[in-house]
């Protein structure tokens, strides 16, 4: 016999989250990488895989079941398929755990739909969806098959990105959704208990990210790098099949100045803890053509070399073309970065995001006319960056060493080929 128990992802900072699917049902052979069922986040929905071989003995905690704390017991694997029949009855208490409580009911739905989403886990569940259905797959279907995500009060309904994907298969609008979470938030339960035409409750809906807005005191730093022996230094790389982008190098140092100032890859914690990370992820902001401006994650970004950063940059932009992010894709990272150089913007000043200390803007490479020394004067090519930090966890000192140590990787970028 083996517990399986629930650990939450890195973004999650050890919250409590909830299962918000079981893709196995009882009884079932598992086996190493299989997704045992998706787990929900104040941050993302991202697979649980199987790590050995097995089977599905016991489900403990229901689908659509929120507020599961970190190391919570949600159900039971065992070796032989003939010991499965032995945990029938089992539940959490008998290991010592707390006996999770079902979903909640959602008032405005009625009762048939609520009862099948607390069902869910003992009946055969569909594989888990890996990827938003691209757009052409949306323009050849019905109008309700794939509506419009509308927003309330001029802001974003605040819901975890599973429930928006249930929403949109289910042609349902999220604005629509009485949530169950946090602050109103739209859960996975809501969607598959939400009745359609049914009065919404009265809620404030809210953004993620203006959230971490009012919660976060900002504070923003910006300077002029010169990028003149950087773009040299590109263009004598890029003479095989992987291309190097200037956004590339700006990643790259991003992370190598957080091993001078690591404070940078941190977050505020409950009851004023700070947690600093010991690895870096970006969230890099791209357009995808679908769904408006998204900020997938590039992983491990302090192992990885120019070359791999690129690959898998690459990779992002692909996904953004064809609208095929994962859940996962979408998880938030350690740090942030966002170009507009690309629509010829000088500066941008980006809103942190959760579970992150500190979010760096990219404006436009432009030329500037510098002094060369004996009165004489040369054109370089400038770029003002913009790293908007969070006071609670970047003072003003941190915030301005991180830009110092950053400006020399940049203006010195033969020092990240090392």
């Amino acid at each position: 016999m083996r517990l399986i128990i629930y650990k939450g992802v890195p973004s999650s900072q050890r919250a409590p989250g909830g299962v918000a699917k079981w893709n196995k049902k009882e009884g079932d052979a598992l086996k190493p990488g299989d997704a045992l069922a998706l787990i929900e986040t104040d941050k993302a929905t991202v697979d649980f895989e199987v790590q050995e071989d097995g089977f599905l003995a016991k489900i403990l905690v229901p689908a659509g079941t929120s507020g599961v704390p970190v190391n919570a017991l949600i159900g039971i694997m065992v070796d032989d398929q003939a010991n499965v029949a032995a945990f029938a009855k089992a539940s959490a208490s008998d290991f010592g755990g707390v006996p999770a409580k079902a979903p909640p009911a959602q008032s405005t739905a009625s009762k048939e739909p609520a009862a099948a989403a607390t069902a869910a886990s003992k009946e055969p569940a569909a594989a888990a969806p890996k990827a938003v259905p691209k757009a052409s797959q949306g323009a050849a279907a019905a109008p309700k098959s794939a509506p419009k995500e509308r927003t309330s009060g001029g802001e974003r309904v605040f819901a975890s990105p599973y429930a928006r994907k249930l929403a949109r298969d289910k042609g349902y609008e999220v604005a629509d959704i009485s949530g169950s979470g946090p602050n109103g938030r739209v859960l996975a339960a809501d969607v598959e208990a939400y009745t359609p035409g049914a009065q919404a409750t009265s809620r404030q809906p809210l953004d993620a990210l203006g959230m971490n807005k009012f919660a976060a005191p900002h504070y923003y730093l910006n300077v002029d790098v010169n990028f003149s022996a950087l773009l040299a230094l590109r263009d004598s790389l890029n003479t095989g099949e992987v291309k190097v982008g200037v956004q590339d190098f700006v990643i790259k140092a991003a992370s190598l100045a957080m091993r001078a100032v690591p404070a940078v890859n941190s977050a505020w914690g409950d009851a004023g803890s700070t947690r600093t990370y010991a690895f870096c992820d970006v969230n890099v902001s791209t357009l995808q053509a679908a769904h408006g401006v998204v900020a997938p994650v590039i992983r491990g970004v302090h192992a990885a070399g120019l070359a791999e950063i690129a690959t898998r940059r690459a990779a992002i932009l692909n996904l953004a073309h064809d609208n095929a992010f994962t859940e996962d894709d979408l998880a938030e990272g350690t740090f942030a970065v966002t170009d507009v150089g690309a629509f010829g913007l000088r500066s941008m000043v980006p809103i942190i995001r959760p579970g992150q200390a500190a979010a760096l803007g990219v404006g436009t490479l432009r030329p500037l006319l510098v002094p060369a020394g004996e009165g004489k004067a040369k054109v370089e090519t400038v770029a003002t960056l913009t790293l908007s930090c969070d006071h609670r966890v970047v003072d003003g000192a941190v915030g301005a060493q991180y830009l110092h140590h950053l400006k020399a990787l940049l203006e010195r970028p033969t020092a990240m080929l090392l």
